[in-house]
């Protein structure tokens, strides 16, 4: 994965860590090793190291904490090449292949740490700290962070432009900070696999608000509440629901550009990103669904009008009934959708009977249809042309993206991701480095 270092340092915690990195300041709370030996001690797991560029800057920042022999290990400083495998077990194939400072050996390392120090994580890093570090012809500043843990592998690499001794600070920063954000990603993934397995597609159907929206629709308990500033005037008149309903396997650009149009076009006062525990065409594969769930959190999270839910059922007109329980009564629903998700639900295959539950899914709902794929707008409208359409022509209002958007899907994430390629631009900024701590990053 490629991640952008300037990207994460608006977080006061990487600007905090960076200004005190081991520059003699004592250890507080808001330093990363601080807060990841807090985790570490919480989640009950261990780590260990395995570090050559960094000459043991990570141990040390560790070991800063008063207490840390709870759960860390050990460190592995494999500076030399017969080190790195002997100790760490990096096959001289991988190294003669692809150099000692690359993804491949950094993941390497990360599983030889994990192994050999018999630790629940194991962390690695390698790279070139300065013009000193060998005849590379490779950018200095170049480093790979690695990730070994039970449940998922990660690498990212990372290009630093400072002199050797900041070099090393920002990749042992790097470091601790993949480290933070896969056990924040644990721990928050352990409570919503909980709410994952609460829902029952075999009873009523369910709607579980995952997270709500700050600036989305009022609940009937906060209508008696000042009301907020951002909700005075959408509240004044009837509330509007987009629902965008996916697999998000993973969420992508295309997936806010409906919702952005959806909402701007049609001003609704919310957009949930919902996703169903079952679907009613494919089994789940790629990132689990609670894995998905944590990817449009994080989404969400900067996004006011959106909010995350999961749904018990696939069908829409299931859904509907499972959202008339969370949403106040006078809310207009709106599903968005694309011209194939739009051709399933004039279906026939899904219904019992086609003609009742159609009348009453349309009476619950209405639909906001986007061209994707190869069918442009011209191929929706004609669908819509269609008799099994055309009674609820008014209740189906129409979005149009563009070329880019219309083609963009989640399969091609993944076949980005399965080929090493770069998924910039094909995916929320926001997700690009939380991929790497799913399943999805293989």
């Amino acid at each position: 994965m490629f991640i952008n270092w300037a990207q994460v340092q608006n977080e006061e915690r990487w600007l905090c860590y960076l200004s005190f990195l081991c520059a003699g300041a004592h250890v507080t709370e808001e330093l990363l090793e601080f807060a990841v030996g807090q985790m570490l001690r919480a989640q009950g797991l261990t780590i260990g190291l395995a570090e050559s560029s960094t000459g043991g800057l990570v141990g040390h920042c560790i070991t800063q904490v008063s207490g840390s022999s709870d759960y860390f290990v050990g460190s592995i400083v494999p500076y030399a090449l017969d080190i790195q495998q002997r100790l760490v077990g990096v096959a001289p194939t991988t190294i003669e292949e692809h150099g000692v400072v690359s993804e491949p050996v950094a993941r390497e390392m990360a599983r030889g740490a994990r192994r050999q120090l018999r630790a629940d994580i194991g962390i690695s890093v390698t790279g070139i700290a300065s013009p000193h570090s060998g005849r590379s012809t490779k950018p200095i500043g170049l480093t790979y962070i690695g990730l070994a843990a039970e449940d998922v592998e990660a690498c990212e690499r990372h290009v630093f432009e400072g002199d050797r001794t900041e070099n090393k600070q920002a990749s042992a920063a790097a470091a601790l900070g993949l480290l933070w954000r896969y056990l924040d990603r644990r721990a928050e993934l352990l409570d919503l696999q909980h709410i994952v397995d609460s829902v029952d597609p075999e009873s009523s159907p369910q709607l579980i608000t995952v997270q709500r929206a700050r600036a989305g629709i009022l609940q009937p308990e906060q209508r008696n509440t000042q009301p907020r500033p951002e909700q005075s005037r959408r509240d004044a008149v009837r509330s509007k629901l987009g629902v965008l309903s996916s697999a998000f396997n993973p969420l992508t650009e295309a997936h806010i550009k409906m919702a952005d149009l959806a909402m701007e076009d049609y001003e609704l006062s919310e957009v949930m990103l919902e996703l169903s525990k079952v679907n009613v065409d494919k089994q789940v594969y790629g990132a689990s669904l609670a894995e998905r769930l944590w990817m449009l959190k994080h989404v969400a999270a900067s996004r006011p009008a959106l909010s995350v839910g999961l749904c018990s059922h696939a069908r829409f007109i299931d859904k509907a009934e499972a959202i008339r329980e969370v949403y106040p009564r006078d809310t207009d629903i709106y599903f968005i959708v694309g011209y194939d998700t739009l051709v399933r639900v004039f279906d026939p295959k899904y219904y019992t009977d086609l003609d009742a539950e159609l009348r009453e899914l349309f009476a619950e709902s209405q639909f906001i249809a986007a061209n994707r794929g190869e069918h442009d707008m011209a191929d929706v409208v004609a669908f819509l042309e269609q008799p099994v359409c055309r009674p609820y022509i008014d209740r189906i209002k129409l979005i149009e993206l563009d070329a880019h958007h219309a083609r963009l899907s989640s399969t091609l994430v993944r076949e980005h991701l399965e080929a090493e390629e770069s998924i910039d631009g094909l995916v929320p900024e926001g997700i690009v480095p939380l991929i790497s701590l799913t399943t999805l990053a293989g």
